[in-house]
């Protein structure tokens, strides 16, 4: 469905919108709600660039009332399913109503907004949680923790890893904490692909001529893994989605670079370097990524001007860094296309192909 603005067929405080277009946007200021007269309303969240239908409001209702929930900008879009007339009512106007309100009208109407607000935070739940993108952005957090505390209470630590058996590690992700085994199992391709895990084949015992199967998997990252679980969530934007692509590899070309500076510097666990030591560097460009950088955990203080910077940062932090960008990258590149690309170790599982070379 193609979303466009409102016409500009509105008297007063009175808008006509179209079928198919948005009368307000996730993310724009909540600078006003609006009472539905008419029509057909869908409320809707964008997650990973795709609309999910939260609720459908129809005529009577109040819509767009995010500013007397306290929030500052929109939950959600809303698109009209036919054509609707609403009733624009200014945020200063609304509360102004609200406060002036007899004191037993005014409690009665802040606990139904409670009780509303309650309501829908879970209806949202349910409905993001039926969404079919492989692994969404709400969901890391929960699966990076499940696996660093499943690996550290039931692995075994040899030659620098942490080792589990698959089939018992996988089993007990599943009933223990509800986690996916399919959301799993390419989570550990992807961990493999990066680097982070290996993955040892063995043969298959009931049918030792069919193809390997997947008997243990060997973490190499778990300091990584578990302060990734705990900033995965401050890595989401307002709208529940990682970075882009694009914004990711200009923090991880900056972490790459910190790594190196890092290494020649050898001083810890405080690093300060002159910036004219950084390839590139970009004082303007910085700023503008800023945001992005500071939910990936590239804290980094800067001081000095005009070519003469100073960067300081923790010795550990581009390490970090780079796990973040290079995990999250994989992880969009998974939900658009719907799967992870088999690391080598899986390609080979088949006897003939390992037999071919």
């Amino acid at each position: 469905m193609t979303m466009n603005s409102p016409k500009a067929s509105s008297t007063a405080n009175t808008i006509t919108i179209a079928r198919g277009q948005a009368l307000y946007s996730e993310g724009e200021p909540a600078d006003c709600a609006f009472f539905l007269e008419t029509g057909l309303i869908q409320v809707c969240v964008n997650r990973g660039g795709k609309l999910i239908e939260i609720y459908r409001a129809a005529a009577p209702q109040c819509i767009g009332d995010e500013l007397m929930h306290g929030l500052a900008t929109r939950a959600g879009t809303a698109i009209a399913l036919n054509e609707a007339m609403v009733i624009a009512i200014p945020a200063q106007q609304a509360v102004t109503l609200f406060k002036a309100a007899p004191p037993l009208l005014g409690a009665l109407g802040a606990a139904m907004l409670r009780k509303e607000n309650a309501i829908r935070a879970e209806l949202t739940r349910l409905k993001l949680d039926a969404d079919d993108t492989p692994c969404p952005a709400r969901a890391v957090s929960k699966l990076f923790a499940v696996i660093h505390r499943m690996a550290a209470h039931g692995g075994a630590l040899k030659n620098g890893a942490t080792t589990v058996t698959w089939a018992t590690f996988k089993k007990f992700c599943q009933r223990v904490f509800n986690e996916s085994p399919v959301r799993l199992e390419q989570t550990m391709q992807l961990l493999s692909r990066l680097g982070y895990a290996r993955l040892e084949m063995i043969a298959c015992e009931t049918d030792p001529d069919g193809p390997d199967e997947l008997g243990y998997v060997h973490f190499e990252a778990m300091d990584r893994m578990h302060a990734f679980s705990v900033t995965a969530r401050s890595i989401e934007d307002d709208r529940g989605c990682f970075p882009s692509d694009e914004s990711l590899d200009r923090a991880l070309a900056l972490a790459e670079a910190l790594k190196a500076a890092a290494a020649k510097s050898g001083a810890t666990p405080q690093i300060r370097i002159p910036a004219s030591e950084l390839a590139g560097f970009d004082p303007a460009g910085m700023a503008e990524d800023q945001g992005v950088f500071e939910r990936l955990g590239l804290d980094i203080q800067i001081e000095g001007a005009g070519g003469k910077e100073t960067l300081s940062f923790a010795a550990g932090l581009p390490e970090q860094v780079i796990f973040n960008c290079r995990v999250v990258r994989e992880i969009n590149e998974w939900n658009r296309k719907g799967f992870v690309v088999e690391p080598p170790e899986l390609e080979m599982k088949d006897p003939k192909k390992r037999a071919a070379r």
